[in-house]
């Protein structure tokens, strides 16, 4: 019995080895198709009291930013194409003078494309930071009382080009978090999960 474990053993070893030396040699390069599920916080409560022209008194809140991004990335490029969808949430409050409180609610649907470059995906696995610019557009829905408290809807578009500073780290060959800053007032700042292959 141990002198067969012990020949499965060096039959597999230098396969073993041969395994982890092939994943130790692989580099981001290696993937070139990336899915990221984002959510954040941003000025969505801002954005919509702009939208409805709120009086200056108003105050906003901003509820959750869900965006699902894809990267393609060549092979052993540094240059990343991206598109993105997603959807930002948010309500204002005001009084007008006889203390009468009116809330606003709406959200943002984004639809967006970017380029970002890469500076550590040729040379690590585990490590991907990258910057870029995006180009994108948001339709905004609103929803909020009149005078007579009936449902007043409005929808307004929204162009963006925003700047992005991200970082992404792997803590297994495929699947990774991500840790993004941007100048987009709807996701100002956002984390996420990564999947690649």
């Amino acid at each position: 019995m141990n002198k067969s474990l012990s020949a499965i053993l060096i039959l597999f070893f230098p396969f073993l080895i041969f395994s982890q030396k092939e994943q130790s040699d692989k580099t981001g390069e290696d993937f070139q198709h990336y899915f990221t599920f984002q959510s954040g916080v941003g000025m969505t409560g801002a954005v919509l009291a702009d939208t409805w022209n709120s009086p200056s008194n108003s105050t906003s809140s901003t509820g959750p930013n869900l965006f699902l991004n894809y990267d393609y990335i060549p092979w052993g490029g540094r240059v990343s194409a991206n598109i993105c969808i997603g959807m930002s949430t948010g309500k204002t409050k005001s009084t007008d003078s006889f203390q009468q409180l009116t809330i606003t609610r709406g959200r943002i649907l984004t639809w967006s494309t970017r380029g970002l470059v890469h500076f550590l995906h040729k040379k690590s696995i585990k490590h991907d930071l990258y910057t870029g610019l995006g180009l994108g557009i948001g339709l905004i829905s609103l929803k909020g009382p009149n005078d007579d408290k009936f449902e007043l809807s409005s929808t307004d578009v929204q162009f963006n080009l925003p700047f992005f500073l991200g970082y992404r780290y792997f803590f297994m060959e495929n699947l990774g978090a991500t840790f993004e800053l941007s100048t987009f007032r709807n996701n100002l700042v956002s984390v996420g999960l990564s999947f690649r292959f």
